[in-house]
């Protein structure tokens, strides 16, 4: 059941952040364009939470305590457009024609290569390698394709991802927090919630849309700390068996599993030599199932 709910959650992030794995179709679109319509996404949604925001009639920045409110919230999103600008359009870890030439030698030493990308024109891609139709490429240790940042995620940029969705969900935290005040504080002042919502519709409506920005990012960023963690990608978790180098694995198996830290280290620090991936053998496999993690021991499994 556990790793059931990890697909369903997969397919789920790969859909709201938008898939673009199909290799059979081309959708390819600019890279300046796609990097402007993520900044397009980006500035409507903080637009209208910070609009909502204003419109709370219990203007909290009268007072000093208020004043340290907007502050704390203007440095959250501070930090959510830094961690904006650092993913934006940033490279994936696309996979260069040496690559693909090394991916052909392999293929040819009955080594472990990836499946051939028609739309590459290769009989073999490196392994974890997956062809994006909207950025017309193959990428590296495929995650998704996520149009709310104009890239992919991939082998290059999982960790900046990951580093976004954090601030992304500490400023809709507290932009809900800063919208719950409006509405708790306006009870001192009103004998029923009908005067407290008449009086109070702003702090309302930003509650009711920070709180939807809370639970998608939220949901990503579990999602997607979980994949670090393992070692994982969403691509991965969410069609296990219709991936060419893991639907002869037992279910639920993390081939690619270092260790929670060395698997968070290489996303948030990959190395600048493209990493050579390779599927252990079904002993080794076993003989990692009995070890004892976080995720797996003897008192409880995730799996």
């Amino acid at each position: 059941m556990p790793l059931a709910l990890a697909r369903v959650a997969g397919k789920l992030a790969q859909r709201a952040a938008g898939d673009g794995s199909d290799a059979s179709t081309s959708r390819a679109i600019a890279p300046e364009r796609r990097k402007r319509l993520a900044l397009v996404a980006f500035t409507l949604v903080h637009g209208v939470g910070f609009t909502a925001l204003r419109l709370n009639s219990n203007d909290l920045t009268r007072s000093e305590t208020s004043r340290s409110t907007a502050r704390t919230l203007f440095a959250l999103f501070t930090l959510a457009v830094t961690s904006f600008a650092r993913v934006l359009g940033s490279d994936p870890g696309y996979v260069s024609g040496a690559e693909m030439a090394d991916a052909e030698r392999l293929l040819e030493e009955a080594a472990e290569p990836g499946s051939g990308c028609a739309r590459c024109d290769t009989s073999s891609t490196p392994l974890r390698a997956r062809h994006c139709r909207v950025c017309d490429k193959c990428v590296r240790k495929f995650d998704h394709h996520c149009f709310w940042v104009g890239t992919c995620v991939g082998e290059r940029n999982h960790g900046r991802f990951w580093m976004f969705l954090a601030a992304q969900t500490a400023h809709a935290a507290y932009g809900t927090f800063v919208a719950l005040t409006g509405i708790v504080g306006a009870t001192v002042n009103h004998s029923t919630w009908r005067e407290v919502f008449d009086d109070n519709v702003g702090s309302a409506l930003a509650v009711g849309y920070l709180n939807l920005m809370l639970l998608f990012v939220m949901f990503l960023l579990v999602f997607h700390s979980y994949l670090l963690l393992s070692g994982q990608t969403t691509w991965e978790v969410s069609a296990q068996k219709r991936v060419t180098y893991l639907k002869d694995l037992p279910s639920g198996s993390k081939p690619f599993d270092e260790g929670a830290v060395a698997n968070v280290s290489a996303a948030c620090y990959p190395a600048s030599i493209p990493r050579t991936w390779r599927v252990p053998s079904l002993a080794a496999l076993e003989a990692k199932a009995n070890d004892q993690t976080f995720f797996q021991n003897d008192r409880y499994s995730c799996f």
